[in-house]
Order: structure tokens, then sequence, then C-alpha cells
């Protein structure tokens, strides 16, 4: 384990590489990216120094890469590209057929700290056949979109080369960078395709500014793009759609996400497809959900033309769809489609203030039953359009379709101030305490740290990539942590002993005597510390 340096003001790569700056003789740092590229081993980090390094390295399969390391890192012996005491560091391109990082059949590479400017693309990691890509780290980068010329599809791409391939994608970790304003290209930020495996990869904490196309896109093609996590990511989207969860991309978390403006500038997205382009308002999602058994939380979503639920020649079906917070797009439930797009549950949403339909569900198929429970649904013009009974009011919902409409309420969420975006709930609003059980406890009444429930599949053991969700029985004061969950018995664990009763309500931690409608819960703290910001 080798601690070396680069140094584009004094460094030479006739240096040893082991000191940041020159000191005599062979002494002193490196001078070029592909220096370290060609010696760092399992264990070793580079240290690079300010400055704008120029990204051309030849390298097994094409001239143009980067950040090319010849070898892998192994489980606790990460080979790292680091920037040096939060140093500026630039790595560009003279030549546009370049890309920023190669990762293609590399495992234990991180990447932190770095600025990524002119490439057509940022990170390349196109699987073949029988290729391995694992437990990379990008964190703490900033890409330059603003200079990504004659792009392909995508500015980061994880997983195979094509749907047929069967090469594995798996515990890859995109966290806490900054995706700059993207006025053309890449067509999809990120982009994850499922010939093979593609499971297990965590996108958190990133900060993204449009795309010509998707800026996330799961796309399972004739293989797996699951148990992937997508959380607490900044999201804008002028010119389409935020997050794609295409067709078959199934058994993923979508959580905490805040997306916003997906398609307000459509219009001029003339880098994207012209029938992006030409879509009407409404057509521009903020989340679309085409894939099974996936978990849509916690997420702020404004300004956008649609949340969809959608099938495309797949499945759709169970996934879960609660705590999110919805204001101000033209459609906060839409579905449009003639496949089936069934038993997936709407549970203690916030859908405020949309300009087309709160509910839109047009799903023609004979298998088309989706609930609607305890959502708060407050819209300036036609609350739900339901097929085949065309538009309609949530009280005549709930009289016509009990079975799938249940405790709704019509009625102003009262946010903190939706105006300035802090969607946080008032003192005052009928949201506190009005959010019904996600599921319940089917075990015989007793004690212990394993117990089973009506229905898992609201929740998530962090699939080994983080930790898994803090969950709170009914009347209960404190949550317990998920280590591990079987969906197939509907068992969970958690990581300390607790008692219940049989058909208890179990739901993410809360405050107050039931969970609140929305993605904010309604505590003490929030308040003090909103209370504190206004003055």
């Amino acid at each position: 384990m080798t601690t070396y340096y680069i140094s584009a003001a004094d460094g030479n790569n006739t240096y040893n590489g082991l000191y940041p700056a020159y000191v005599g003789g062979t002494d002193g740092p490196w001078l070029t990216l592909g220096k370290a590229n060609t010696t760092l081993q399992a264990g070793d980090t580079v240290y690079i120094r300010t400055g704008t390094y120029d990204g051309i390295t030849v390298g097994p399969d094409y001239v143009g890469y980067a950040i090319l390391p010849s070898n892998s890192g192994t489980a606790g012996n990460y080979i790292t590209y680091q920037n040096y005491n939060g140093e500026e560091v630039w790595i560009t391109a003279t030549e546009f057929s370049a890309c920023g990082a190669w990762l293609k059949n590399r495992s234990y590479i991180k990447i932190d700290g770095i600025k990524f400017g002119r490439f057509s693309k940022w990170v390349y990691c196109q699987l073949g056949e029988g290729e391995t890509s694992s437990h990379n780290i990008i964190q703490n980068c900033y890409f330059d979109a603003s200079q990504l010329i004659g792009s392909g599809w995508a500015g980061m791409w994880f997983g195979t080369s094509d749907g047929s391939a069967n090469g594995i994608c798996e515990y890859n970790q995109i966290v806490d960078n900054v995706f700059s304003e993207i006025t053309c290209y890449p067509s999809d930020a990120i982009y994850f395709l499922g010939g093979g495996s593609t499971k297990y990869n965590l996108i958190q904490g990133n900060t993204f500014d449009g795309a010509s196309h998707v800026v996330l896109e799961l796309q399972e093609s004739g293989g797996t793009v699951r148990y992937n996590i997508v959380k607490n990511n900044i999201i804008r989207n002028k010119f389409h759609t935020g997050i794609n969860c295409y067709g078959g991309s199934s058994w993923n978390v979508i959580e905490g996400n805040t997306i916003y403006d997906c398609g307000t500038e459509h219009e001029i997205n003339y880098c994207g497809s012209q029938h992006d382009r030409e879509l009407d308002d409404p057509y521009h999602p903020s989340i679309i959900v085409e894939g099974s058994h996936n978990i849509i939380r916690k997420n702020i979503l404004y300004n956008n033309g649609n949340f969809g639920v959608e099938n495309y020649g797949d499945e759709c079906d169970d996934n879960r769809i609660y705590h999110n917070t919805s204001y101000g797009n033209y459609m906060d439930w839409f579905t449009s489609c003639s496949d089936q797009v069934h038993n997936n549950q709407f549970k203690n949403n916030i859908s405020s203030g949309a300009k087309l339909f709160g509910i839109k569900h047009d799903a023609q198929n004979a298998n088309r039953l989706n609930y609607f429970k305890n959502n708060c649904i407050y819209d300036a013009d036609t609350e739900v359009y339901w097929y085949p009974d065309g538009s309609k009011t949530v009280e005549w919902m709930e009289d016509n379709y009990s079975s799938l409409w249940q405790g709704n309420i019509i009625s102003n969420p009262k946010f903190v101030n939706a105006e300035t975006k802090n969607f946080h709930l008032a003192d005052d609003s009928p949201c506190i305490n009005t959010g019904t059980w996600l599921t319940t406890i089917t075990s015989e009444t007793g004690s212990g740290t394993e117990f089973d429930v009506s229905d898992v599949s609201y929740f998530c053991d962090g699939f080994g990539i983080t930790v898994g969700d803090e969950i709170q029985l009914q009347g209960q004061s404190s949550p317990v942590t998920i280590t591990d969950i079987d969906y197939n018995t509907n068992t969970i664990t958690v990581d300390e002993s607790i008692g219940w009763t049989q058909g208890d309500g179990v739901a993410l931690a809360y405050s107050g005597t039931a969970p609140d409608m929305g993605a904010f819960e309604y505590t003490w703290t929030t308040i003090a510390l909103r209370h504190y910001q206004i003055r």
C-alpha cells in the first residue's frame, strides 16, 4: 500500500512519485495520470495536485481515457485517485472521443474529489460477455456537461453493452457528486442496463441539472436491474424525465429525492428526440415506474409533468408508492395504457395543486386494480380521472370503489411555505397522524427479533449496501432497524428484541399516534428548527 502524487506544476514521470512536491534527485511527484494508471496496485492511492490534466492515455482497447487503471483493487484495498488536500483538480481532453474514467472490467477503484471537463463520456463501465465491474466508488466529483461534445447515449454507463451480454455490474456507488447544467448532451446522465446482472448499486446525494432524455435510467433488458437504491438526490430536468425505472426493472428503491421542473423547457430540447421535444407539458415525468416490486417513497416532486405508473409490454405490478409529497405538477399519478398495471399501492401521499388531475388512472387491461389509501388529495381542477367512468371526485371514488379507495382526505395539506418549497407540515396540518399503517403483524402475540407481517414489500433491509429501514410498531415510541427481510415468507428481522400483538400496525419511524401523510414526519424537533430558520 503506497501513496503517490501527481503535480502539473513540478512533476516528472522519471521521479518516484512519492512526494507531493519536487525535493531533489528522483524524489518528487509524477506528471501524468498515465504514469499512475500503469503503476498503481491494490491498496495504492495517488493524490493529484492543483492543475488541469490532459486525459489522453493509450488503453488496451481504445485511445482516449484519463483514469484507466491497469489493475483492479481488492476488498479493503482500493486503488484510489483523489485530489490532494481539497485542491482543485480538472481532468480534460484534447480529443472529444476521450472518456474521463474507464472502469470496464475493473473493480475496487475509488475516484474522489476530481472535476471532469471536456470528454465524450464521464465514466465508461459498459461490459461485455463475462466481464465484471464491481465495488467501484465515484464520490465528491464534479462533471461539467457543457463540455460533452458528440456524446453517446449516456454520460455514465453501467452494465452490459447490449441486452444479450452477460456482464456483472454490482455494488458500485455514485455518491455526493455534482452534474452541472446539461444544455445538450448526454441523453441520460446515468444509464444502468442489465443484460447481465446490474444489482446492488447505490446512487445517493448527487445533484443533477438536466439531460436531453432522462437523468437516471434503470433499464432491464434480458438480464436484471434490481436491488439498486436511488436516494436523496436533487434532480432538475427541464427537457424531459427525472428517473425512469424502465420495463422489467424491479425490487429497486427510489427514496428521498427532490425532483422538479421536468419538461418545463421541452420545446427547446434540440439535442433530444423530436418525440420528447413535441410532447405536451403534462407528459414529462418526474418518475416513471414501469417495472414491479419497486419502492417509491419520501420523494418531493414539484412543477413536473406527471408521476407515471405505466406498462410498455413488461409488467408494472406490486409497486409500493407511499409517503411522497407532490405539488404543482400536472398529474400526481398517471397511467394510460392497455397493458396490465395491477396491485400497485398508493398510500400516505400528498397530492396538492395538480394542474390537470390529481390521479389519472386510464389503465384498460382486465388486471388493473390499484389501491389508493389515506392520501391527501387537494387539487385545483379535477381530482380523479378513472377509466371507464371519466372525471370523478374522491368522494365518488370512495363510494363506488370502496375496496380500492379508502381513508383519503380532500383538504389543504397546509405546508409551512409551499412558495419557498418548504413542504414540511404546518402545525395545523390535517395530514398529521392521519396516515395508515403500511402493513400489520401476522405472527402470534409475542416478542423477539423476528416476526411475520401481511405484506413485507414496503420495506428494505438495505440490500447489503446501506442500513435497513427504521420501522415502528403501532403504539410503540421507539423504532428498530431492519437487518434482514425474507420476501418469500414476509418475515422481518430487526436489530433488537421487541414485543408485539398480532394485528399491530407497522410503519416507518413516526412521531405521534400514527404516521403522517407526505414525505416529512411532523416532530417537535423539526418545528423548532423551522421556527429558528424563519427568525
